[in-house]
């Protein structure tokens, strides 16, 4: 967990859009504005945690974050270098340092390869000294039997198989990770595996996380800190425990009142929001929240909130967030 005020990852103004039609049976270009002028910071050794509804950017937000995609404009600096400018060969160097664990392990796990061969290929393309003795050292670290290096990921379940991406995204010794919701697609009691150990191998390898989730007990119990997203921007940044406690903005507090209790015996005041979320092609004027938000005013409508800190740590993008404090 973090333990100082130690900037690695800083994001400026990044932005993605991608471009549809433009053929020339469909001439008329339309613009989906996945992530738009998204700016934080994440300090070594913390887990900060993003959560939203499907949709919102999270996930190619990470991505853009390792290079997977190129960003149409903004900065990401890593150790005070903007990964961005990298040439080919600077990112291939680079990439060692910064690493990710996908949804989907099976998806992300050549089937025709052995555990070994899966996770000594990173060892092998970076020439690294002793290979088999960090092999062993990290099946060892995320719980799976050395008898089973010679099996391949179809023999497994999906909670073994994310426990080899795992060893296999530790392979270089990274210092950053992007965990793309790395539990979605696991059964509930796995799930608590996985965290437990993704927060021991953090201690461990001294690690920083940027998880992603769209289940906020997951994202509560993991994060130090949570970015909440919505079309493409932030509109919470704060502490695990301040956003739980007080949250400001109104589509945060909608999803908290969404968490199920259990205990029968107890209930919850559900704020529900009405209508659907806009199309990141034609998202609405001002505030991207306002369809949608039951305290919305003309205000809302008109001007865009700007991303403030309205508290010690805490920012928040809302015209009406003044209200919220008092």
């Amino acid at each position: 967990m973090k333990t100082n005020n130690q900037e690695l990852v800083r994001v400026e103004s990044l932005t993605k859009h991608f471009t549809l039609g433009g053929s020339f049976l469909n001439k008329k270009q339309e613009i989906i504005r996945a992530v738009e002028n998204l700016s934080f910071t994440v300090y070594k050794g913390e887990t900060l945690g993003i959560v939203g509804e499907s949709g919102c950017g999270k996930s190619t937000t990470g991505r853009l974050l390792l290079r997977l995609m190129e960003a149409t404009s903004g900065s990401v600096y890593f150790e005070g270098e903007n990964v961005l400018e990298y040439s080919k060969e600077q990112l291939r160097a680079k990439r060692k340092d910064f690493q990710m664990i996908f949804q989907d392990p099976y998806a992300s796990l050549n089937p025709r390869m052995t555990v070994e061969e899966l996770i000594s290929e990173p060892l092998r393309t970076y020439k690294v000294q002793n290979r088999k003795e960090r092999l062993l050292k990290l099946v060892d670290a995320v719980g799976i039997p050395k008898d089973y290096l010679t099996r391949y990921p179809h023999e497994f379940s999906g909670g073994q198989r994310q426990r080899i991406g795992i060893a296999r995204s530790l392979a270089l010794n990274p210092k950053f990770i992007v965990a793309d919701e790395p539990v979605a697609a696991l059964d509930v009691s796995i799930q608590a595996q996985i965290i437990n150990l993704m927060k021991d191998l953090q201690d461990e390898f001294d690690l920083t996380y940027l998880f992603i989730a769209h289940d906020l007990s997951v994202i509560e119990y993991i994060s130090d800190r949570i970015a909440v997203m919505y079309l493409g921007g932030i509109v919470e940044l704060t502490s695990s425990e301040r956003l739980y406690e007080k949250p400001l903005h109104p589509y945060t507090q909608a999803l908290i009142s969404a968490i199920p209790i259990p205990d029968p015996t107890i209930s919850r005041d559900r704020i529900k929001l009405f209508g659907d979320i806009p199309s990141p092609m034609n998202p609405p004027a001002g505030c991207k929240f306002h369809t949608r938000c039951p305290l919305a005013q003309d205000i809302c409508k008109q001007a865009i909130p700007e991303l403030r800190e309205v508290e010690p740590e805490h920012f928040v993008a809302c015209h009406l967030v003044e209200e919220s404090l008092l």
